[in-house]
């Protein structure tokens, strides 16, 4: 799409096909991970729209991001989590956000190079 030469409409209308097969086979497989599968999606397309430009907002979610694809990976396969695998994988994936954020100011501040 970005080098103009896919039809934004083929492309719009391939991902609303992905989107209702994977909702569907998320629901068949568990309805919790149906549900889970609908946040992520809003989730993804609110940040898209509007919320990565807001600063603690976009780290924010982009570590619940990681944290509903483990929770996810845990009812696909029927097992439990504790609260202390949800905040560490929370905390480790804010943690990178925040390092990828700082090397993208730096970067900027530098001219491109650090």
């Amino acid at each position: 799409m970005a080098s103009g030469r896919l039809d934004p409409r083929v492309a719009l209308t391939f991902g609303g096909v992905l989107l209702v097969v994977s909702l569907g086979a998320g629901f068949y497989q568990n309805v919790l991970f149906g549900l889970l599968l609908v946040a992520y999606f809003r989730m993804n397309v609110a940040y898209s729209l509007k919320l990565k430009h807001f600063v603690i907002l976009d780290i924010m979610i982009i570590a619940c991001g990681f944290a509903m694809r483990a929770v996810g990976g845990g009812l696909v396969i029927r097992t439990g989590f504790t609260s202390w695998f949800l905040m560490f994988v929370f905390f480790l994936s804010l943690f990178l956000a925040i390092g990828k954020r700082r090397h993208e100011l730096l970067l900027r501040r530098n001219g491109g190079c650090i």
